[in-house]
């Protein structure tokens, strides 16, 4: 009788890459912002995951797309049209800007970066 020995990959070598935490259910308040500080809740729905927030003057929400390695992406930005001093205006055209321009996220314990398409820091936020 002949035995015949198979080699054992580790699983893990064939396991797909790590899913990047949920964000649903996390409170955001943007750092090194002028007060009142811009914020951003995700939340999960009927549409799926979704974004949140206070802009600096306005509040705005949009669909939230995720993939792999961080990979994230607001779509269809809206919010309320109220008229702002031009210090609110300014942070909020940033926070604004900063949110359609994303497109990767680093996500550690109390900080929240958000990345544009070429790897620059656009936004930084810290658990709030």
């Amino acid at each position: 009788m002949q035995r015949r020995l198979i080699a054992l990959l580790p699983l893990a070598a064939c396991a797909a890459p790590p899913a990047q935490p949920s964000l649903s259910g996390t409170n955001w308040r943007l750092l090194a912002a002028e007060e009142p500080a811009p914020t951003l809740q995700f939340t999960t729905g009927s549409q799926g995951l979704s974004g949140a927030g206070f802009s600096g003057c306005n509040q705005f929400m949009g669909r939230v797309v995720t993939g792999p390695d961080g990979a994230l992406r607001f779509m269809g930005v809206a919010g309320t049209m109220m008229v702002c001093d031009p210090g609110s205006d300014a942070q909020e055209a940033r926070v604004l800007q900063g949110l359609n321009n994303v497109r990767r996220i680093r996500l550690a314990a109390d900080r929240l970066e958000m990345l544009g398409h070429d790897g620059a820091l656009l936004l930084t936020w810290g658990r709030g």
